[in-house]
Order: structure tokens, then C-alpha cells, then sequence
């Protein structure tokens, strides 16, 4: 067994919450800003990409994840701002989506993915499509997401747990 699946093994025994994303990640983007109900996305995209940064935070996180097994991201989508769609999306370099969860209505979104290795490796942008800075600029509403999270397994709307936040 690899090094780096021992210490995924470890951290899965002590983590205290079964949410596996710590959202202040998102704040490594000056488009994502923490307001008192959640995040405003003031990007169309928001976007997080290799191109820009090697070795940004959200893309390492993503191609950490394991190969061949199920996760599930939830988020609730509070407003959507003017020509915004609320939606997440993993992207490889070409840029094909691998993953897109959202639209252009508020309310919970939730979607599953499983990758192979060689998708996770080829992970390249993830973006959050919010309010664009013009439509901003001219008086639209932020798109304001909250209680984001990734968890292990396969869940629909119906079966996904409470909203857990992110803890060690």
C-alpha cells in the first residue's frame, strides 16, 4: 500500500465530519467572497485552473481524490444573479466537462461522479458560474451558494445526509 493511501486512510479514520471539502478553499479565488449566508459567486466563471496556478488548492484537492469510487456534491444555490447559472463544474484541459451539477434555478443541487485515474489526472479547471462582473457592475444580485460539500458515496436529493461544515 502507497503512502499517500495510508495517510487517505488515516485522515478518513479521524476526520470528524463526513464532509470532505473545507470550504474556505473557495477563498483562494478573488471572484468567491464569504458573505454571512454563504459564498457570492462574482465570476462567469468563478474559475480555478492549472493554467493559472500549478499548484492552486481546489485543483490538488480534486486530483487527490481516489480513483473508481463514487463522491457526491450538494450545495444549496440561495439567488442566482442576472445571466448566471449557479452551476459546478470539473473540467479537463480540452476544456470537456467531466462533471457539471446546477442550472439556472435556486434550490439544492446535488450530483455524483466517479473518475478513473487517468480523469482525475486530467483534471484541469473547476468553475463556479455566478454573476459575471459587468451584469455586477450594473446592479445585478450576486449568485450566493452555501452549505457546499463532497462526501463518499452515491446520494439523489432525496437520500443526501444534513449539511455537515468541513472539520478535521
Amino acid at each position: 500500500m502507497s503512502l499517500l493511501m495510508r495517510r487517505r486512510m488515516l485522515l478518513a479514520q479521524k476526520r470528524k465530519s463526513s464532509n470532505l471539502f473545507d470550504e474556505s478553499l473557495f477563498l483562494t479565488n478573488k471572484d468567491i467572497t464569504k458573505v454571512d449566508n454563504g459564498y457570492s459567486i462574482n465570476g462567469y466563471p468563478a474559475q480555478f485552473s492549472r493554467y493559472n496556478n500549478a499548484n492552486n488548492p481546489v485543483i490538488k484537492f480534486f486530483r487527490s481524490l481516489k480513483a473508481d469510487t463514487d463522491y457526491t456534491i450538494a450545495y444549496e444555490v440561495l439567488s442566482i444573479g442576472a445571466g448566471s447559472a449557479g452551476s459546478f463544474r470539473i473540467q479537463d484541459g480540452s476544456p470537456t466537462n467531466l462533471f457539471s451539477v446546477g442550472g439556472s434555478v435556486s434550490g439544492k443541487k446535488v450530483g455524483t461522479f466517479n473518475f478513473t485515474q487517468e480523469q482525475i489526472n486530467s483534471i484541469y479547471y473547476i468553475n463556479f458560474y455566478g454573476t459575471s462582473q459587468g451584469s455586477l457592475a450594473n446592479g445585478a444580485s450576486p449568485t450566493i451558494i452555501t452549505n457546499f460539500q463532497l462526501l463518499e458515496g452515491k446520494y439523489t436529493k432525496d437520500t443526501i445526509p444534513p449539511y455537515e461544515p468541513y472539520e478535521e
